[in-house]
């Protein structure tokens, strides 16, 4: 019986596909890190990395999954704050000024994984060729200016989550899988439906393709023929679909439906057609002339992408398998833009005259799916199916290498805030003007600025355990502890230390020993120079190799 086990293993596993699983996501983290190396080169905290961090620090993780967004979960993304601050802890012993390197890797990470799935949901119906194309999608899409805060972050990520939803789902659908197999499927898709709506919806979305199924084959309905080949799903299975749907449901705050976000502006019909047709679905094939199109070419543009997915993706002959993942990919991509155009009508204020594709993070979930969908379904078109599927590629790999200044920022993103401090300068500065404990919170918790700046030089605050913000001064903070002193004799209280009680001039970032007592009054020095310090500032400043006599 093990044997047999061990044999079942051993054909389960593809050491092929595994190293190609590994050399892809390798790939793909290199070139996520070409797209955005300021977290590394000006370390600063983010939005709601820093806020969520912070919360995490203070009240845990899952209070901080369900609570740190009104509207709804972000179980996900707090998951991934809270895997860098683990890290953190871990290499860097909880100093928050290395946070930003964490959260950078982990981004990174999570980017690549997410464009090597298509590897794995499509493995039963595209050969290895079509499927390692699909995965560059997603590294080389265009964000125009928004690429700072999108990669090597994690609190943007958010409009990613509809993908791994979809990507299970076909994977599921077109592979047999126990019942574990299935069950853990089932876990990622509750946890991204409680960290993004949008992934509700496409939860709901199966359960009732699935339903229908279920009912067609009982009734023999003519739906069953149009997926001829299919397996359809036990009660058992549908039943865990719909438990799930259901928890999450519930887990669901009553101001859900009501959340506009940073689209809370008017709709405008002008923008409309600009927002819909071109940056939410067009995008990926214009974007490199985006701003000479119009409403006309955006129109002609969308009914023929609309054309050619029904076309190949709907109505052309197919296994059972193959059109349930196109309706899937069409259908789920109709209710990501039909939701997003909705609940986000706000934008269509900042649309309209075809000269801005920001706020890019909204968009970009999106982008990739229809790029996906869209080759997905061109593959059906068996008679010219290699040239169809390389020319709208290549086509938008030439949009990608027409705006490589603009994909492959490095170190020089467009949004950036070098005029200002990174994170570590930013923080000593503040913490040697005295600890900035706010009044409206508890003693034993310290607030400081982060990115991004609100208005009037205002920035957010990211709130920590005095004791998380102290240890990160005085392991840290030694040029600003001796910025602060510079040119004044110091010393700690008195504890029979010998030495380390002494008198220290502090100049040039160090301390030196004063070995002799008239050594202050011959240069020019008064008591008033002199000044008591606490040990944890004293010990912050590194001490040099040369006393004074």
């Amino acid at each position: 019986m093990v044997l047999e086990k061990i044999d079942i293993l051993k054909k389960s596993l593809n050491y092929r596909d595994i190293s190609i699983l590994v050399i892809s996501f390798v790939i793909c983290a290199f070139i996520f890190s070409l797209r955005n190396l300021e977290p590394l080169l000006f370390p600063t905290l983010y939005a709601e990395d820093g806020l969520w961090i912070g919360l995490i620090m203070r009240n845990g993780f899952l209070d901080t999954a369900f609570h740190a967004r009104d509207a709804f979960p972000v179980f996900g993304l707090v998951a991934l704050d809270w895997v860098a601050l683990k890290l953190n802890l871990l290499f860097s012993n909880g100093v928050i000024f290395d946070l930003p390197l964490y959260i950078w890797i982990v981004s990174i990470a999570f980017l690549s994984a997410i464009s090597v799935f298509p590897l794995i949901a499509f493995q039963n119906l595209l050969p290895l060729r079509y499927r390692l194309s699909l995965v560059l999608i997603l590294p080389l899409m265009p964000t125009g200016v928004s690429g700072n805060e999108i990669f090597g972050r994690i609190g943007n990520l958010v409009f990613l989550f509809p993908l791994i939803s979809i990507y299970t789902i076909c994977w599921l659908r077109s592979s047999s899988s126990n019942i574990y197999t299935f069950a853990a499927c089932l876990i990622i898709l509750f946890i991204s439906a409680l960290t993004f709506p949008v992934c509700l919806g496409i939860l709901a979305l199966w359960l009732v393709i699935e339903v229908s199924l279920t009912l067609s084959n009982k009734y023999k309905f003519k739906i069953y023929n149009y997926f001829e080949g299919l397996e359809v799903l036990s009660l058992k299975r549908i039943t865990l679909i719909g438990f799930v749907f259901l928890l999450c449901l519930f887990l669901m705050p009553d101001n859900l439906f009501s959340f506009k976000g940073a689209a809370d502006m008017p709709a405008k019909a002008a923008g409309w057609i600009d927002y819909v047709g071109a940056r939410l679905v067009l995008y990926p094939f214009i974007s490199s002339y985006y701003s000479a199109m119009n409403n006309i070419s955006t129109i002609l543009g969308f009914v023929l992408v609309s054309s050619i997915l029904i076309t190949f993706g709907i109505l052309i002959k197919s296994n059972g398998k193959m059109r349930f993942t196109n309706v899937f990919l069409i259908a789920s991509l109709g209710l990501y833009v039909a939701s997003t155009a909705i609940m986000r009508s706000g934008f269509t204020s900042v649309f309209g005259h075809y000269i801005n594709s920001y706020p890019d993070r909204y968009f970009l979930g999106i982008n990739v799916l229809f790029l996906v969908t869209f080759c997905v379904a061109i593959y059906q078109n068996t008679r010219f199916r290699s040239f169809t599927f390389a020319s709208v590629l290549m086509f938008y790999f030439i949009n990608s290498a027409i705006l490589y200044k603009q994909v492959f920022e490095g170190g020089e993103p467009t949004m950036q805030w070098r005029q200002f401090d990174d994170l570590r300068h930013m923080t000593c500065s503040s913490a040697v003007k005295g600890v900035p404990v706010s009044p409206s919170y508890q003693s034993n918790l310290v607030s400081f600025p982060i990115y991004p700046i609100l208005g009037d030089n205002q920035f957010l605050r990211m709130t920590v355990p005095k004791s998380v913000f102290l240890h990160s001064i005085e392991s840290g903070c030694s040029f600003a502890v001796a910025e602060k002193y510079d040119g004044k004799i110091v010393h700690q209280p008195a504890a029979n230390r010998g030495k380390d009680d002494g008198w220290y001039l502090v100049k040039n970032g160090e301390r030196s020993w004063i070995t002799d007592g008239v050594w202050p009054s011959k240069n020019g020095y008064q008591l008033s120079d002199v000044i008591e310090i606490s040990s944890s500032e004293f010990n912050t400043i590194q001490e040099g190799s040369q006393t004074l006599k």
